[in-house]
C-alpha cells in the first residue's frame, strides 16, 4: 500500500468516525436545547391580559365527528362585548376575558414531553383543523387563541390530555410546532359555556344602544256564535 493510499484511508476513517460522533451527539444536543426552555414562559411577549379583545375556542366532538367554534370579542368600533359565534349575542365579558387571558399570561413550561409529531395523537394535542377534521379522528385537542384589537394573535395553544397521576398538569402544544410541553394550567375560565359569558343583567340594556322600543297592543275579540 502506497503512502498516498494510506493517507486517503486514514482520512476516510477519520471522517466516518466524525460523522458517527456527530449523529450520536445531535439528539443529545437537541434534547439539551429543548430542556433549556423549562422554567421559561410559554408566551413571553403576552404580558397584559387586558390587551386581549377576542377569544376563539375550537373543540372537537369525537363521537359526532363535528368541530365546534366558540368566539367572543368586542364589537367593531365599540366597547360592547358580543358572542360572535352565537349571532352577536351581548356578552358580559370584560372580567371573564381578563381572567381567561390570565390563564396564558406567564404560563411556564414545566417539562418538554416530546418533539416527535407522531406522539401528538397519544397526548391529545392534534390541532382541531375545521376543514380537515372528520368522524373517527382521535387525539384532537382544544385550540384556544387570543387576539388584540388589531386582530394580531397574542397567544394560541392546543390543550391536550392531563398528565397521568397529575391532573393539574396538561400536555399543550403551540399550533404549527412539534414540541409538546407540560404546564400547570387553570382551565376554569377557558370555557365555552354560554351562561358564563352572556349579559344577564337586563338593566344594562342601555349599553346595547337601543334605538327604540315598539309595543303593539292586540285586542282579542271573542268569536260570535249562532
Amino acid at each position: 500500500m502506497t503512502e498516498g493510499t494510506k493517507t486517503a484511508c486514514f482520512w476516510g476513517i477519520a471522517l466516518v468516525a466524525m460523522g458517527i460522533a456527530g449523529v450520536a451527539a445531535w439528539p443529545r444536543s437537541n434534547q439539551e436545547a429543548q430542556q433549556s426552555f423549562v422554567g421559561q414562559p410559554l408566551f413571553p411577549e403576552f404580558s397584559d391580559p387586558l390587551a386581549a379583545t377576542s377569544l376563539e375556542i375550537i373543540t372537537f366532538d369525537e363521537e359526532e365527528g363535528r368541530p365546534d367554534k366558540f368566539e367572543v370579542g368586542k364589537k367593531d368600533g365599540s366597547e360592547l362585548w358580543t358572542i360572535k359565534s352565537h349571532g352577536g349575542y351581548p356578552a358580559d365579558a370584560f372580567e371573564q376575558m381578563r381572567d381567561a387571558a390570565n390563564a396564558l399570561v406567564g404560563l411556564k413550561i414545566l417539562d418538554v414531553q416530546t418533539s416527535n409529531a407522531e406522539d401528538h395523537d397519544d397526548l391529545g394535542v392534534v390541532e382541531p383543523n375545521l376543514e380537515k377534521l372528520q368522524s373517527g379522528d382521535v387525539g384532537i385537542g382544544r385550540l384556544v387563541s387570543f387576539r388584540d384589537e388589531s386582530n394580531n394573535r397574542l397567544a394560541s395553544l392546543v390543550i391536550g390530555d392531563p398528565v397521568k397521576d397529575e391532573p393539574e398538569k396538561l400536555y399543550v402544544r403551540i399550533p404549527g410546532q412539534d414540541p409538546v410541553y407540560v404546564v400547570k394550567l387553570d382551565e376554569s375560565h377557558l370555557t365555552t359555556s354560554f351562561r358564563r359569558w352572556i349579559e344577564d343583567d337586563l338593566l344594562r340594556l342601555s349599553s346595547i344602544e337601543i334605538g327604540g322600543v315598539e309595543i303593539q297592543d292586540y285586542l282579542a275579540t271573542p268569536a260570535q256564535t249562532r
